[in-house]
């Protein structure tokens, strides 16, 4: 950007001490403008926030702020507060878990006729599953029983110990003495 300055010296002046030394200090004062406008055009996103951008966007959504969390963590809270404003369908909370966690490390099963919502959930940090718990109790009806897994043992016997898996390594004698 600040090339911009020697490129538009007039010949006659190009060796000019004094001249030289002026557009040496407009290309510095160009380029600490530059560098400014590029961090403030970056703290409007959070994906590419500093940590000023993500105090300014936490000061707007009204989250603490909690320096034991580091950058990538309060981005990530910071998106959650925001993917969970009302309203809420069932597609749109699904899409959400898919956004949030991934194509295939959510389970969400809603039982309308008896008003249950199960939701399973893969993350090792309990910090944000307990965020992620609070944004989902904050959003879903009072008239639904919202049931979340347990988060270690039944997500660890969920992935790693289906049917068919054991089935191939354990007969089915074995296997009926655990029901």
């Amino acid at each position: 950007m600040s090339n911009c300055i020697n490129r538009f010296i007039p010949e006659i002046m190009a060796d000019n001490d004094d001249m030289k030394s002026l557009y040496a200090v407009e290309k510095s004062e160009i380029d600490n403008l530059h560098s400014s406008i590029r961090i403030e055009i970056n703290n409007n996103f959070i994906s590419s926030c500093n940590v000023s951008g993500i105090t300014k966007q936490e000061k707007i959504y009204n989250i603490k702020n909690n320096s034991d969390y580091t950058l990538e963590e309060r981005k990530e809270l910071l998106m959650n507060k925001i993917y969970f404003k009302p309203p809420f369908t069932k597609q749109r909370f699904m899409e959400i878990l898919k956004n949030v966690w991934g194509e295939e490390n959510y389970t969400f099963i809603l039982y309308p006729e008896t008003y249950e919502l199960i939701i399973d959930i893969f993350t090792t940090d309990p910090l944000i599953y307990l965020k992620f718990q609070k944004y989902v109790r904050d959003v879903v009806p009072a008239n639904i029983y919202l049931i979340f897994s347990i988060q270690y043992t039944y997500l660890y016997l969920n992935r790693n110990y289906t049917y068919n898996r054991l089935e191939n390594e354990m007969t089915y004698g074995e296997l009926s003495q655990y029901a």
